[in-house]
């Protein structure tokens, strides 16, 4: 959806590809943001006020649709409606953590101390009261994407096929959450070595982990 301004689509499959295209209707964005709303697309003035500063906006009805969009699009950060699904909010985040580690903000209808709490708990980076204060939201995501910027480790001009290596510090971010964990805790660092064949791939890495266990596989 495009009109007089409203930046705002939803996703379908070649979503990545209609917004690569399409880039000269606007300021090349500066962070990518994915709204999870079952059936409830963001309010046009949000929008229009993350565009303003260079936040492009990829409606996904719901959360049952996240796992389709991982292997297209690379979100900076995520603003869920937790009011707006049918999905438990603890499974919810649970399964929105699973796949990105990123900056993640949950809009809620109570917005009270113990709603943020639990979000916070179950992963949130931030938890805004409905209805959502357009500049208020801006303003967080931007705060949030100041200390994580997101977005892939490697550009275009940068990939190169050749052997690469991440470092995973997977003691750190539970404990940033809150997580009590043992000294020395059972998994502190994850080291994973991959090799990139096609530099012309995209190539998504993502390590799903618990503080005591973890995976990882290849995603495009």
């Amino acid at each position: 959806m495009r009109a007089m301004g409203y930046q705002c689509e939803p996703w379908v499959p070649d979503a990545q590809e209609r917004a690569d295209s399409a880039e000269s209707a606007w300021a090349a964005p500066t962070h990518l943001v994915l709204f999870v709303a079952q059936q409830r697309m963001p309010q046009r003035n949000v929008v229009d006020c993350l565009a303003q500063r260079g936040l492009r906006c990829i409606w996904v009805d719901g959360l049952r649709s996240v796992g389709r969009v991982a292997d297209q699009v690379v979100p900076d950060a995520i603003v869920y409606d937790a009011q707006a699904d049918s999905v438990p909010s603890v499974a919810a985040l649970a399964r929105l953590r699973a796949w990105f580690a990123g900056s993640l903000v949950v809009l809620d209808g109570a917005g009270d101390d113990n709603s943020e709490i639990a979000a916070l708990e179950l992963g949130a980076d931030a938890l805004l009261a409905h209805p959502v204060n357009p500049r208020r939201l801006r303003a967080q995501l931007e705060a949030l994407l100041r200390r994580h910027p997101g977005g892939p480790l490697l550009d275009a001009a940068a990939m190169a096929a050749g052997r690469y290596r991440l470092l995973f510090g997977v003691a750190a971010y539970f404990r940033a959450r809150g997580v009590a964990l043992p000294e020395p805790p059972f998994i502190d660092e994850v080291q994973l070595d991959f090799g990139i064949a096609d530099a012309a791939g995209h190539y998504h890495v993502p390590l799903l982990a618990s503080p005591w266990s973890y995976s990882t596989y290849r995603g495009s």
